[in-house]
């Protein structure tokens, strides 16, 4: 068992119940994700190892596959680390069509500036 867990001597709470995450699947922003998660999470942000434990619950495809290669993380921060850095280059992505629409032309901006 030592080997298989990522985390040992997880504490779960009386009456927790995982919440829903939206699945993470190697494809968007992974700063919105973990943001996402540890909103969902903050009731839990002194337990480290149960935030550890839990956030392969929001992973989906690719990303779980990650998660479950991981080894040597003690702290969600270097478990936030190792993610932002396994799948920063989709911070960079172009705008989906769902921004595009949203945007408007700033008050003061040209056309040019907003095209």
């Amino acid at each position: 068992m030592h080997d298989l867990c990522l985390v040992l001597n997880v504490m779960i709470p009386p009456k927790f119940k995982v919440p829903d995450f939206e699945k993470y699947k190697g494809d968007t922003c992974p700063e919105s994700h973990l943001i996402m998660y540890a909103r969902k999470m903050t009731a839990y942000k002194d337990n480290e190892p149960l935030l550890i434990h839990c956030f392969q619950e929001s992973l989906a495809g690719p990303a779980a596959m990650w998660y479950m290669n991981l080894k040597g993380i003690s702290t969600f921060q270097e478990l936030a680390g190792a993610f932002i850095q396994q799948y920063k280059y989709n911070s960079y992505l172009a705008p989906n069509r769902r921004e595009l629409e949203a945007m408007t032309q700033g008050h003061k901006k040209s056309f040019k500036e907003y095209a």
